[in-house]
């Protein structure tokens, strides 16, 4: 506080200035909505539903830049999968090799499918598998359609072979992890090419089970059989959830960095306009230094909000000593019988016409205006950095000004001239007062240049001895005898010259204005109709407040007018086109900007590990670890949809039961009732917030929907959007449904077997080719853990972490139950190659399992986390330019009125933006 104390100290009465700024300032921070809504509980589900945004993306031509997206994390994704498939086989093969009687067809099949992983993981890296642009449409489904081949023939394969020449009866192991890859890891185009390669999968390996593994002479062949296809038809189910829910995280993430990045050019572009406004008040040197001192004071204020306002006088001087400069006087003769003769209004566009042409001159020249006090303006040349040709700057400057009024005067047909003055030498110039500054100079040097503009002569150029030794013999010189006009310039002893305006610089200004006059009206419409072309081809540049005036005036032949009379309508409708122009820029600039920012996306397991973004590789964590707490507690609406899945999960659990068990135990049946009966309370009681807001504003037109007044309906309503916002209770949700499943899933291993026979240990004996009754088979139970397993992929947003614990636990008691508790009945089953334990051949597919889902979500978790960091750096750049954009604001409320500053700043702005989104969007439909 101390260190805020002696900071505020030494600026109070810039500090006094900036509080009564910001407080008079209603919304100085402009953070997009959608940060807002990421990085805090607030959410509107709405937004999240899977129509809305596909039809966000058609209405706004953005399907090419999500294909684009899309593209690319197919490529991480599938890369993931080969890692996985590399990892799983590897496995597979050191498990067959370690056995007595391995098989070398199946080792050779299976070494093979190996090597052939490791080049295709080497293309899906680098991604020239398939190029994100300029690659056929058809290279994604070949691709896709070659993987699933391969992984087929490797995984069924082996099982015909030895079905055919030994008769030996085993199962397919990656019946469910081939499914999964149709849908999640393969690169598929589209959601019906998935669901047709899941079918594919799902029909060959039904087919190999009805025709290899199972006996046609069992009773219960066909009940089998419509359980194994329940169970492939459930992992299909699973999958095309996952692949939907997926798309609805992808387009709203999509657009919400796109309206992000839309939200932060348009800052962008309203704070360089507010900028230049300001650059035509005060010089950049001084307007720099100004704001760097009102921008770290502004931050100070934002840091110690409670420090006290210490209301001392303003003692913080913006002046600087500059030399070797000239200063340039003009005033219009005859101004003040104008203002007698001409209305208002022509008074006004006169002058500005005069003085914005006069600007456009000193640009070009070098020289800084100063201000303009009525008909009179001044300059001074060598300011702020020094000028050499301070002197021939500030005269050639003064020679364009007789030409530019003689073209208004010609045009007009007034009788009007210019009176210059010029004096080289020193002065002191910066800025006056506490609330309106003003910038000014001073110094002898300037007194006596505005004395040589009252002295000086109509349509000449009036300057000093000491201007005359810096410009040579260059010009053409005339006694000006000035000391004789003036006492000041008698004082000093001044002697003055006249500078008459060269005739060819006449006559080439007279004969602009004749072509203009000639061709004025059709250099305007050739104006409009490039405008409309460049407008239709995208290739119209923003037009800068800095030189847009000076543009449309050289194209039009140099004025606004058409023979002395202003076009009112016309000019309001280049201004409605110029900003529909801005508008469509911006937007051309945000696609370009996100098609950039995709392509440099981290997505490459080389970039996740080498070059990662922020983000620990193994651990999946934020190098800033202040992050991780905004990063758990952002709401999630989408859990209504995971607690739906899972009771789905359930009821396709439910009906495994009865088509493998024949006599379900009572006991397991209360299971399966209570675990439907919680789901069923629970899913519906998500949906409560969902369904009362399409009920109150089914087509989207309010803003916020208001709360229901019904006390029950109130309650869920509020129950709905806790369950949204609060992480711990969706934690715990999460874990209570994975508990009631784990439970269903194994309440038949914990009941004894009515036609099974005990040993001494109360462990009861199995024989798999005898039909046992009201006892399951083992692969029933590896297929109901297995979708236990698969539960945790359902919670798409919930911490990888905490899926990876409860998943660890529930493969930790299947596998207790496979190699303790019912280890007979486990190794007495079919496996899945010759001479390797049954055993082995369960552990493996509900192992494998869990580290595809484990993959699975650590790959979501890493994108969740690149999305916030992008938008996270996405609101810093929004900060920076909002705070910009108030210190501009504060810096012309201090410099003009503010209802005059307000003014310029809206006609200089487009009206709005919203307005012309929807406008634009109209039109694009159109």
């Amino acid at each position: 506080m101390d260190a805020a104390n002696e900071f505020i100290d030494s600026t109070p009465g810039m500090e006094l200035m900036t509080r009564s700024s910001l407080h008079s300032m209603r919304n100085p921070s402009q953070v997009s909505i959608f940060l807002r809504e990421t990085l805090t509980q607030e959410v509107d589900e709405r937004n999240w539903s899977w129509t809305f945004l596909r039809r966000q993306f058609r209405v706004k031509g953005l399907e090419e830049l999500y294909v684009h997206y899309q593209r690319r994390l197919q490529h991480a994704y599938f890369s993931v999968f080969l890692l996985l498939q590399i990892f799983c086989t590897t496995i597979q093969i050191s498990l067959i090799a370690s056995t007595t009687k391995a098989d070398m067809v199946d080792l050779a099949c299976y070494s093979a499918l190996l090597v052939l992983c490791f080049p295709v993981l080497f293309l899906a890296c680098t991604e020239r598998l398939m190029p994100t642009r300029g690659s056929s449409p058809w290279r994604p489904l070949f691709i896709s359609a070659a993987v699933l081949a391969v992984l087929l023939a490797a995984d069924l394969g082996p099982v015909a072979y030895h079905f055919h020449g030994q008769h030996m009866h085993l199962r397919p192991l990656y019946g469910a992890h081939t499914v999964l890859a149709a849908y999640i890891f393969l690169p598929t185009p589209s959601s019906s090419v998935a669901v047709g390669l899941g079918l594919v999968a799902t029909a060959a390996h039904v087919a190999c089970l009805a025709v290899v593994t199972h006996d046609h002479q069992d009773q219960r062949f066909l009940a089998k059989i419509f359980g194994e296809a329940l169970f492939l038809l459930a992992v299909n189910c699973l999958g095309m959830y996952f692949r939907l829910v997926s798309e609805v995280i992808l387009r709203r993430t999509f657009l919400d960095r796109r309206a992000c990045m839309e939200s932060t050019y348009k800052l962008n572009y309203e704070k360089e306009q507010e900028e230049q406004l300001m650059l035509s008040i005060l010089p950049r040197h001084i307007a720099t230094q100004v704001k760097d001192d009102i921008r770290s004071i502004f931050q100070q204020l934002q840091t110690y909000r409670n420090t006290p306002l210490r209301k001392k006088p303003f003692n913080q001087l913006y002046v600087q000593k500059h030399e070797n400069v000239s200063i340039l006087y003009a005033d219009v003769v005859e101004f003040a019988k104008l203002t007698v003769t001409l209305p208002v209004n022509k008074l006004v566009e006169t002058l500005n016409e005069l003085f914005g042409r006069f600007d456009e001159a000193s640009e070009e020249h070098n020289v800084l205006r100063i201000k303009f006090l009525g008909d009179c303006y001044y300059c001074v040349a060598g300011v702020p950095t020094p000028n050499p040709q301070h002197a021939k700057s500030c005269v050639e400057l003064g020679l364009d000004m007789i030409a530019i009024i003689r073209e208004v005067r010609e045009d007009r047909r007034l009788n009007i001239d210019m009176r210059i003055g010029i004096h080289s030498g020193n002065i002191l110039s910066g800025l006056l007062g506490v609330c309106k500054w003003q910038f000014d100079v001073w110094s002898k040097d300037v007194i006596i240049a505005n004395r040589m503009e009252q002295s000086g002569k109509p349509g000449m150029v009036h300057i000093t001895e000491q201007t005359r030794r810096h410009l040579g013999d260059e010009y053409q010189y005339e006694p000006g005898h000035g000391e004789q006009k003036d006492p000041l310039l008698a004082k000093y002893n001044i002697r003055t010259h006249l500078i008459c305006p060269p005739e060819k610089i006449v006559e080439m200004h007279q004969e602009r204005a004749f072509i203009r006059q000639q061709h004025q009206s059709r250099r305007t419409s050739l104006l409009i109709n490039k405008m409309h072309d460049q407008y239709k081809s995208g290739s119209l540049l923003v037009p800068r407040l800095s030189n847009s005036r000076s543009q449309m005036r050289r194209s039009t032949g140099g004025s606004d007018y058409v023979n002395g009379n202003s076009s009112p309508v016309r000019r309001r409708t280049v201004f409605m086109d110029s900003n529909l122009y801005v508008y469509q820029q911006m937007l051309k600039r945000t696609d370009k900007h996100m098609a950039d920012a995709i392509d440099k996306m981290p997505l490459r397991k080389v970039d996740q590990w080498l070059r990662g973004e922020k983000i620990h590789p193994l651990l999946l964590k934020f190098e800033n670890i202040k992050w991780e707490i905004p990063f758990f507690k952002q709401a999630d609406p989408l859990f209504k949809f995971y607690l739906s899945c899972s009771l789905v999960i359930l009821i396709f659990m439910i009906g495994l039961q009865v088509l493998a068990i024949p006599s379900t135990p009572f006991v397991s049946w209360i299971v399966y009732i209570l675990g439907c009966a919680f789901l069923l309370v629970l899913a519906p009681s998500a949906w409560a917030c969902y369904i009362y807001h399409h009920y109150r504003d089914p087509h989207n037109e309010l803003d916020r929907t208001p709360p229901p007044e019904n006390g029950v309906a109130l309650a869920l309503y509020l129950w709905a959007q806790k369950i949204a916002q609060s992480v711990p209770l969706r934690s715990f949700l999460y874990l209570a449904v994975t508990f009631v499943i784990a439970v269903c899933a194994f309440s038949n291993t914990v009941v004894s077997c009515e036609d099974g026979e005990s040993n001494s240990n109360g462990t009861a004996k199995f024989a798999y080719t005898k039909i046992h009754g009201n006892c399951e088979t083992p692969w029933h139970v590896t297929e109901a853990c297995s979708m236990a397993i698969l539960c945790a992929m359902v919670f798409l947003k919930t911490h990888f972490v905490l899926k990876l614990v409860t998943n660890l636990i529930l493969l930790g008691v299947y596998a207790w139950f496979v190699w303790t508790a019912n280890a007979d009945l486990f190794s007495s089953g079919v496996g899945t190659n010759p001479g390797l334990d049954a055993r082995w051949s369960h552990l493996m597919l509900v192992s494998f399992l869990a580290i595809c889902v484990h993959f699975i979500d650590r790959q979501a978790d890493y994108m969740n986390r690149l999305d916030f960091i992008w938008k996270r750096q996405l609101m810093a750049e929004q900060e920076e330019a909002s705070t910009t954009r108030t210190v501009n604001k504060m810096l012309l409320r201090n410099i003009l009125p503010n209802h005059v500053g307000q003014y310029t700043i809206n006609r200089l702005l487009p009206p709005s933006f919203y307005f012309l989104q929807k406008f634009y969007i109209n039109f694009h439909a159109v």
